[in-house]
């Protein structure tokens, strides 16, 4: 394409040396006037020849100007690339700022996660101090009933030394009635050993809650382990991910600045084909004065151009590997993107998951929670029915004391079993707290294993950035250290260029012997460089023609390629606020949970204040009961004697009516108790069912949005198809034109052969 820039600018000093040339030929030749007359018609018809020559010269201009707007069109479509790598790099930005944003996305869901784990800690601390304080409560009611039960039998003492008296006297009678009293103690057998049974169960149940308690401890440790894990993990790959990036975004920028050093070398080259066309000029109008060495000289500027067009060969094979590099730097960045995106994909679904499992996990915690306070209330209850029992008991013994007086002896043993069941409910008492105390150092010991965990992750989160920072400077080095080696080897190849330069200028000094010859040949081969010409200027149209369709089809890829993007970004934009509608839809259910534990709350609260005012009307009853045997005591001490016949006679009858009234009080008390646990168990399977149905509904939303992202990522499988065929494409039209190009040059070498040859 730089074959004809030498002779540019030769018109102009042709006309200007006319007339000297004229004027230097007229002292020679006034011998005579034929002979001036001769010389004049010579020096016309060299005039014409000089005419003739600066047409042909102006022609080769005309064909330099197009060949020079040809190459300002190649320094169009440089731009244009250079264009698209700004857009390309602006593109990138693009995915850096959303690869920024995700990341910062995923640091505010470790951080609620951590958060989680905190409150969901807390809570548990906080139930373990309610258990801690509720079973306190008890012992202290515990306390305060056993505290009772001794005044109790401090005065069931007294008024069994004031009634042995009476006990004696009424002996003859009791023997009577001693199989209706055995049938009374075979009952309370029975009710004793009914009590140790639901005695035993409740240790059971204790035991069963201990175990339940270790084991959600365990389950919660474990949780916080997997969690830290996952933790590091995702801190780990973000890490990888930004180092990644600020790699690719450093060798975009290299490659830039040796884009922008090309062309600056591009430039300074042109303003050096300036300074030779300048050059060539002078020697052009030198040419003149030197027509005799003009067919020598256009032969060595034949030669030169041909080195030239070598020359310029070389540097388009340079422009189209940079281009190939430039163009397999982008597909690298494509494919690293795609590969992000695939990981950013997987970190979603995995975050997915785990705010599935942590939804299972608190959904567990709430079952078991209730599960626990539920057992807590039918331990409660349990305990009420022990005191109720307990009460029903002294009750009767106090009956038997006012009525079997002669029954003393076992009834003294009854005393001596009650109070090794008091004593054993004691150590059984001390055990439980004893097992709480170390439940509780436990507790207390595993919170502080956490936090020297915590502070171990810490160290180690201050030690991976110390690492990250050491390895990123020493990449920094490396990468200082290429950039002086492509400094280096760039400084050599302009040594090598400027070397270059002066061996063509010595060349052209070297041939400007041999432009004299040049001269008597541009007569000959004007009319084989216009019939060339003709044929090249068609050949160049056809060519220009199918360029022309070529980018308009690459132009339509590109529009295509373009169209998928939008489409892409449309469906990242609607995956995203599906994935905020899924973060509002667990945070209402995350709002339900905590609702629905304040209502097990409340309705734990209401079933102990039930319990304690059944304890209250109980208590009352019991002293009701006292208040009365009191004022039958008094009334037996006032008058002995007379009343001895009386209450011999009505005692018995007494405590028959009273004994059917009380077993139908337990009775309806067992009946209420049933009835509470049932609507507690009917509660509970309501609960649990709305329970599967949320997890339903949510299993459901989930598929749907795993569902999407999969058509997502086969919409984007599809783009990069699409796009790496517009790509092969683009590459078949490249290939195109750089045959066309070859089939060009080819023609010219063939031509300049044939000139040669002529």
């Amino acid at each position: 394409m730089s074959s004809g820039l030498p002779s540019s600018g030769v018109s102009e000093p042709a006309q200007g040396r006319r007339v000297p040339t004229a004027t230097k030929e007229s002292p020679s030749t006034r011998v005579s006037a034929a002979e001036v007359e001769a010389s004049i018609r010579h020096l016309r018809q060299q005039l014409q020849l000089l005419d003739e020559r600066e047409r042909s010269l102006q022609e080769q201009q005309a064909h330099l100007a197009e060949l020079r707007t040809s190459t300002r069109a190649d320094l169009v479509l440089c731009a244009e690339e250079k264009e698209s790598l700004g857009q390309l790099r602006s593109e990138l930005e693009l995915q850096r700022r959303k690869l920024a944003q995700q990341s910062q996305e995923l640091s505010t869901r470790e951080e609620d996660l951590a958060a989680e784990a905190r409150r969901l800690k807390v809570k548990i601390e906080a139930e373990q101090t309610e258990a801690d304080r509720q079973l306190q409560e008890r012992q202290a009611e515990f306390d305060k009933t056993r505290q009772d039960w001794e005044a109790r039998q401090a005065e069931w003492t007294r008024e069994r030394d004031t009634a042995q008296s009476q006990l004696e006297r009424e002996r003859s009678q009791l023997n009577e009635q001693r199989h209706e009293f055995d049938s009374l103690r075979a009952e309370f057998e029975q009710q004793l050993e009914g009590f140790t049974a639901r005695w035993s169960e409740l240790e059971r149940r204790e035991q069963g809650i201990r175990e339940f308690e270790v084991a959600a401890q365990q389950r919660i440790a474990e949780q916080q382990a997997s969690l830290n894990d996952e933790v590091q993990k995702l801190q780990k790959e973000r890490q990888h991910q930004l180092f990644e990036l600020h790699q690719h975004r450093e060798l975009l920028t290299s490659r830039e600045s040796q884009l922008s050093q090309r062309e600056r070398h591009l430039s300074a080259l042109t303003n050096s084909l300036a300074e030779k066309e300048k050059f060539l000029t002078q020697q052009e109008a030198e040419l003149a004065q030197c027509e005799e060495s003009l067919a020598e000289k256009e032969r060595t500027f034949e030669q030169f151009r041909e080195q030239r067009e070598q020359d310029w060969d070389q540097r388009e094979a340079q422009s189209q590997a940079e281009r190939e590099s430039i163009e397999q730097a982008h597909r690298e960045t494509e494919d690293h993107l795609s590969a992000w995106e695939s990981a950013l994909c997987e970190q979603n679904s995995q975050l997915a998951q785990q705010l599935a499992d942590l939804q299972t996990q608190e959904q567990q915690a709430s079952t078991e929670f209730a599960a626990r306070e539920a057992e807590l209330a039918a331990r409660a209850s349990e305990l009420d029915q022990r005191e109720q029992t307990l009460a029903e008991q002294q009750l009767a013994i106090t009956q038997q004391l006012s009525t079997l007086a002669e029954q003393r002896f076992k009834l003294a043993e009854e005393e001596q079993r009650l109070q090794q069941l008091q004593q054993s409910w004691e150590a059984e008492q001390q055990a439980a707290q004893a097992e709480q105390e170390d439940s509780r150092r436990q507790l207390t010991e595993r919170s502080e294993s956490v936090q020297a965990l915590e502070e171990k992750l810490r160290e180690q989160e201050a030690n991976w950035a110390e690492h990250c920072e050491q390895e990123l400077a020493i990449r920094l080095k490396g990468l200082e250290s290429q950039c002086h080696n492509r400094q280096a080897a760039l400084d050599q190849r302009e040594q090598e260029l400027s070397r270059k330069e002066i061996d063509l200028q010595k060349r052209l000094k070297f041939h400007e012997a041999h432009l004299q010859r040049t001269r008597e040949e541009l007569a000959e081969k004007r009319s084989s460089m216009e019939r060339e010409r003709q044929r090249q200027r068609t050949w160049m149209e056809e060519v220009e023609r199918s360029i022309g369709l070529r980018l308009s089809q690459m132009r339509r890829f590109r529009d295509i390629v373009e169209q998928r993007e939008d489409g892409l970004e449309h469906w990242e934009s609607t995956l995203a606020e599906q994935q905020r509608a899924l973060d509002g839809e667990t945070l209402k259910l995350r709002e339900e949970l905590e609702r629905r534990q304040q209502s097990l709350i409340t309705e734990r609260q209401s079933a102990l204040n039930r319990l304690i005012q059944l304890h209250e009307s109980v208590s009352e009853e019991l002293q009701r009961i006292q208040q009365l045997r009191g004022d039958l005591n008094r009334a037996a001490s006032a008058d002995p004697q007379e009343n001895a016949e009386t209450d011999s006679g009505d005692t018995p009858s007494a405590v028959e009516r009273q004994l059917p009234a009380l077993l139908e009080a337990l009775d309806q008390a067992a009946r209420t108790m049933e009835e509470e646990q049932t609507q507690l168990v009917n509660w509970l399977t309501l609960q649990s069912r709305e329970l599967q149905d949320r997890e339903s509904t949510l299993a459901t939303k989930r598929d749907r949005l795993k569902e999407l992202e999969h058509n997502w990522l086969s919409d984007r499988d599809r783009w990069e198809s699409e796009r790496q065929e517009a790509e092969r494409t683009l590459r078949d039209l490249v290939v195109q034109l750089d045959t066309a190009l070859e089939q060009l040059e080819q023609r010219r070498s063939q031509n300049s052969q044939s000139e040669r040859a002529a």
